[in-house]
């Protein structure tokens, strides 16, 4: 231990005097850690800031889910969180299976297979509809046994009403993320964050309208809540698609060339 405190010293022979240089000891773990953070932050920080407010805004959109729900009545708001706590783990697998998409992009870009990554964002596209209606069949098959899910009495009825509606979103759903991935895969992260963010105003303005019969929409309850939330999807998917086939920035990579 007293040797590792000890500075090493160096001794260099030339022409002159022999010179001797103290060299400082090993700099520590944390300072390592600071000065790979400061060499990679030019690449981080970009794509870390986005990615969070989009995840922030996913948050957001149950928050209002609840919020309106809430002031529908406690029958509504209890039916509205055992949907949710039944459609979204599944709708959280489809979404990690197609991470595989995100990470097969990213590493194909990095190689400059354009051509590569095409290929895998229409099979991605094609496997998250897939997958969008395999979860709708499972949605709707298990809220014909909500019971099991802690759903009893008056709770039944309303988690079904909401249920049933919601999965009709769940194939666009699954496209969009596909589309989400194919974008933040190339490292343009910012729109997907930007429409992420325009989804939670589109969510907000369809169920006030939609659940409670606001700005001349129909007043339909829980229906309106899950039916605004399967619009949501679609036109998530819609604005995506939007963006990888009409805007300037993806002209040199379209998505649908030679599809």
């Amino acid at each position: 231990d007293e040797m590792r405190a000890q500075p090493r010293t160096a001794t260099f022979e030339a022409a002159s005097p022999a010179v001797s240089l103290t060299l400082p000891a090993r700099p520590s773990r944390l300072f390592g850690w600071l000065t790979a953070l400061r060499r990679e932050d030019p690449g981080i920080f970009p794509l870390f800031g986005p990615i969070l407010v989009s995840q922030y805004a996913n948050i957001a959109n149950g928050v209002i889910d609840t919020a309106m729900a809430a002031r529908l009545s406690t029958v509504e708001l209890g039916g509205v969180a055992v949907g949710v706590a039944l459609w979204m783990p599944i709708y959280m697998f489809v979404i990690g299976v197609l991470v595989s998409v995100l990470v097969s992009i990213s590493h194909q870009t990095g190689a400059g297979d354009q051509d590569g990554v095409r290929r895998t964002a229409h099979q991605g596209i094609w496997l998250g509809c897939l997958l969008g209606l395999l979860a709708a069949g499972v949605i709707w098959l298990l809220s014909l046994r909500i019971e099991w899910f802690g759903a009893t009495g008056d709770l039944v009825a309303p988690a079904q009403e909401y249920l049933r509606v919601v999965i009709l979103g769940l194939p666009l759903g699954g496209m969009a993320v596909a589309l989400r991935f194919y974008c933040e895969g190339q490292g343009k992260v910012l729109p997907v964050t930007v429409l992420a963010v325009l989804m939670v105003c589109w969510n907000a303005f369809f169920k006030y309208g939609l659940m409670f019969g606001n700005l001349g929409m129909p007043a339909l309850g829980l229906k309106g809540c899950g039916l605004a939330t399967a619009l949501g999807m679609a036109a998530f998917f819609l604005m995506l698609l939007g963006y990888v086939t009409l805007t300037p920035a993806q002209a040199a990579n379209r998505l649908f060339k030679g599809f």
